[in-house]
């Protein structure tokens, strides 16, 4: 890790960068990350502020299955195997037997040796397999945050935000062609391409005033928020030949697919806070959401809450009780919304395609829509009383 930082009057900066090199449990398995972030903020003048976070890394994970009865699942593959078999060729004393070259040779269970067939996985070596096979991605990920302050008022100021996160994943799943689960099909091999990319924008007007032994917050905001996810991914069998990966070469196509999602989230909401004399609390708060995956008609929901506060020990029949820190009374009652549905698109209706006739193009109805759905609202009430209590003081209390 390196970082560099620094500054003057009206500006300051940090830099980082990392690597990261782990190996994993078996062999071919580990993991690489290269990272850097970059941190800037600047106040030219005392009425405006502004600053960027910028990170990103990018990752490569070569890795194992951990599930199924593969036989390049190192866990259920060592279990089941009898120990009596030997990763390498041996002759009936025991001894290595050597390839052309003075080579140890692995024994793939197929009778070269005196063992002869393997009841159990024969044409396999989880050795072997493991190093002909490849089980990576390779991921990038880059996060930015850009802000601005306007200091308008003493206690307005108004504050600006844009961030957006792009996620790409591209994955390779190839099993080789001459030994394990997949020589009978000369070998299997998958490519996986996932991207996400959001961006939430949103804009704050915020302000605090004290008057006396009375202080309020007033805050008014909007926020933006964009999804998109991209996926492809294809599948092909029968590779010609050892030791290249790419599907373009394979003969056969097993099976693709693609898809994309987009979702929008758009909130307006306020907040007002009072209290006097930090012993009487009150405080209420409205939104109104609109999602993309309701019906334009039915798309925004309102939600708002209440809450009131009693610092009880702030009153003078409290003063002189030192075995109690703070004492709170609370209710509050509150609407929460959830539009977090299966699926993107549930008030639309959908065909299902892939139902082929030979090369004619078929599709199914696969969903009805439902413009009737609207936001999940959940309510809440809450009284209690908070304590809290200085141990020494108590302590003393119950031992005099």
């Amino acid at each position: 890790m390196f970082n560099v930082s620094g500054g003057t009057d009206i500006s300051d900066y940090y830099i980082s960068l990392g690597y990261l090199n782990e190996e994993g449990m078996a062999i071919t398995s580990g993991f690489d990350r290269l990272s850097a972030r970059v941190n800037l903020n600047s106040k030219p003048v005392d009425w405006f502020e502004t600053g960027m976070n910028i990170n990103a890394s990018l990752s490569e994970y070569d890795y194992l299955l951990a599930q199924g009865t593969f036989t390049t699942n190192p866990f259920f593959y060592s279990r089941m195997m009898g120990p009596i078999y030997p990763i390498y060729l041996k002759d009936e004393q025991g001894n290595d037997i050597l390839d052309d070259d003075g080579n140890k040779q692995l024994d793939w269970g197929t009778g070269q040796g005196p063992q002869g067939t393997r009841p159990y996985a024969a044409n396999s070596n989880l050795v072997g397999s493991l190093k002909l096979d490849d089980r990576s991605y390779t991921q990038e990920n880059l996060g930015a945050r850009v802000f601005s302050q306007f200091n308008i008022l003493d206690g307005l100021n108004f504050r600006t935000t844009l961030s957006g996160d792009y996620f790409s994943r591209y994955t390779t799943t190839y099993q080789n062609r001459d030994f394990g689960d997949a020589a009978a099909f000369q070998g299997r091999g998958t490519r996986n391409h996932q991207r996400r990319l959001s961006v939430t924008f949103n804009q704050l007007l915020n302000y605090q005033r004290s008057f006396g032994d009375h202080n309020l917050d007033f805050l008014l905001g909007h926020e933006a928020y964009f999804l998109n996810i991209n996926v492809a991914s294809a599948t092909r069998t029968g590779f010609p030949v050892p030791g290249i990966t790419e599907i373009g070469v394979a003969t056969t196509m097993e099976g693709s697919t693609s898809y994309a999602h987009e979702y929008t989230l758009e909130g307006y909401f306020t907040r007002l806070s009072y209290d006097y004399d930090n012993r009487y609390y009150a405080s209420a708060s409205f939104r109104r959401d609109g999602s993309s995956r309701f019906y334009e008609e039915a798309r925004w929901g309102n939600f708002y809450s209440l809450g009131l506060s009693w610092r009880v020990t702030q009153e003078d029949f409290m003063q002189g009780i030192d075995w109690v820190d703070n004492l709170r009374f609370k209710a509050s009652y509150g609407e929460q919304g959830n539009d977090a549905l299966p699926t993107y698109y549930a008030w639309q209706s959908f065909y299902g395609l892939g139902w082929d006739n030979y090369n004619i193009a078929g599709a199914l109805y696969s969903s009805h829509e439902n413009r009737d759905l609207v936001w999940e609202s959940s309510e809440n009430f809450n009284v209690g009383l908070m304590p809290a209590f200085s141990t020494g003081s108590l302590l003393n209390l119950i031992t005099s």
